[in-house]
């Protein structure tokens, strides 16, 4: 698995967002579970996607990529009571009610052990809610651009990849 496709799928399942197309949160109209203000309206621009000095064969060559249309991103992660009141399942928690490994438990913890059909029929029932197809999970390079936040080193702390272990949570 690529670093890319692993980047990917880990945030799907650790870090899953939800994103719309939208001029302004506001307009967003329906019933849904995740409020309008829970939502960063991300302008357009361009940034350098990629890095030639990177370890990492897929992340090269380094390239310009220009985000057209504004955006909103979820400011955090699908909380598990966000998950609960769309799909009324718990998929963190073992059969007999008990939290799977690694997994904290509460309303504002990210939903966890979800796969990417859960996600996708997560999604699918929040545009059903909402009445029309505003969410959906963002871009490879919708991700990178908002996770930059218009940084220009390789990572958002810095150019240290040893401090990697201070700012993300993963398996290497």
């Amino acid at each position: 698995m690529t670093r890319t496709k692993h980047m990917m799928s880990l945030m799907a399942i650790f870090m899953l967002s939800a994103t719309f197309m939208l001029p302004s949160p506001d307009s967003i109209a329906g019933d849904y579970i995740i409020p309008a203000e829970d939502f960063i309206n991300i302008t357009p621009g361009t940034f350098t996607m990629g890095d030639n000095d990177s370890n990492w064969t897929d992340e090269k060559p380094a390239h310009s990529v220009t985000i057209t249309q504004a955006f909103g991103m979820q400011k955090h992660e699908v909380t598990q009571s966000e998950w609960f009141a769309v799909m009324r399942t718990s998929p963190w928690l073992n059969n007999n009610g008990t939290p799977k490994d690694y997994v904290r438990t509460g309303s504002n913890f990210p939903a966890v052990y979800v796969s990417y059909e859960d996600v996708l029929s997560f999604i699918a029932s929040l545009n059903t809610n909402a009445g029309k197809n505003i969410f959906r999970l963002p871009t490879e390079a919708e991700w990178e651009y908002a996770c930059r936040a218009g940084t220009t080193t390789p990572f958002s702390f810095g150019e240290d990849d040893s401090l990697i272990e201070i700012h993300a949570w993963f398996r290497g």
